[in-house]
């Protein structure tokens, strides 16, 4: 489930990159269309959650719009390097609080060490790219954007990790992300968007496919994750993401990455490795057996 989950978030950045239409829009239709889906699965019957778990899905939608939004607005005033690098440092924050959030635990020496690695072959292999590619002016205020990004995907996992103990991933996805599609709906009304207007037929196949695969695919299977394991170790493993992007970009012949950029995705999956078996051998044993 978690490599599925993975390589379906991973390609979101390639469908955002192919699609037409301004960041918030994309965003706004991925989380729409995936809440609508969801919701036709499952008979469009509404919701059925514990008192915390609902409390736990609004918390995560609102807590997954402003993640979209202040990560897309960051895209906006500094590099991408920059953006991307300081997006992905979610799992140095939930360490870092570890040992005061309920339901997580501090990690070890090991499992920091792993962290440092992972986050060193990334932020290598982002700047590798950035040669061949050039970037932007980097900016406080975008920087500062982007690290509010990583929290707030933190706090979306928490909430997600909280939902999970007494609820299903399906009820609480389908709230989540109506949550979400609301608040980021109220973005584009006050930006100026259109909902509808001057879309292409590719862009709304984009739109479906972001919704199916990232979302439905990609963000439920880690939620689902959640049940077994912490949002720490999650959110290390989403680490593995512009890894993967990378590499479905390069196949699709939307990049070229070069043998120094390789190497360094080798060490961010190395370090990202070394941190979930530590985790598999505190967390393994403790595992709540799900009843789906």
């Amino acid at each position: 489930m978690l490599i599925a989950a993975l390589l379906a978030i991973s390609s979101a950045a390639l469908w955002v990159r192919l699609a037409d239409a301004p960041a918030v829009v994309t965003a706004f239709w991925r989380v729409a269309l995936s809440t609508l889906i969801l919701w036709a699965v499952q008979l469009r019957r509404m919701p059925r959650l514990s008192r915390a778990g609902w409390q736990a899905a609004v918390l995560g939608g609102l807590m997954l719009a402003l993640h979209f939004w202040s990560w897309m607005l960051s895209l906006e005033t500094t590099s991408v390097l920059s953006s991307t690098l300081l997006v992905t440092t979610t799992p140095l924050w939930l360490a870092m609080a570890g040992r005061w959030l309920p339901g997580e635990r501090a990690l070890p020496w090991q499992g920091w060490l792993g962290l440092l690695v992972a986050l060193i072959g990334s932020g290598a292999m982002l700047l590798e790219g950035s040669r061949s590619t050039g970037s932007e002016a980097v900016t406080t205020t975008g920087a500062v954007q982007a690290l509010l990004g990583a929290v707030f995907a933190g706090l979306y996992w928490l909430a997600g990790r909280s939902g999970r103990q007494t609820d299903e991933v399906g009820d609480l996805s389908v709230v989540s992300t109506g949550v979400a599609a609301l608040a980021l709906g109220l973005v584009m009304v006050v930006q100026g968007h259109a909902f509808v207007s001057g879309a292409s037929s590719q862009t709304w196949m984009l739109w479906v496919i972001l919704a199916i695969f990232p979302q439905l695919i990609g963000h439920n299977g880690l939620l689902w994750a959640l049940r077994h394991w912490s949002a720490t170790t999650i959110s290390v493993l989403v680490l593995l993401e512009p890894v993967i992007a990378t590499a479905f970009a390069a196949a699709w012949g939307e990049a070229s990455p070069s043998p120094r950029a390789w190497a360094a995705a080798a060490v961010a999956v190395a370090g990202v490795a070394a941190v979930v078996w530590q985790q598999r051998e505190t967390e393994g044993a403790e595992a709540v057996p799900d009843a789906a």
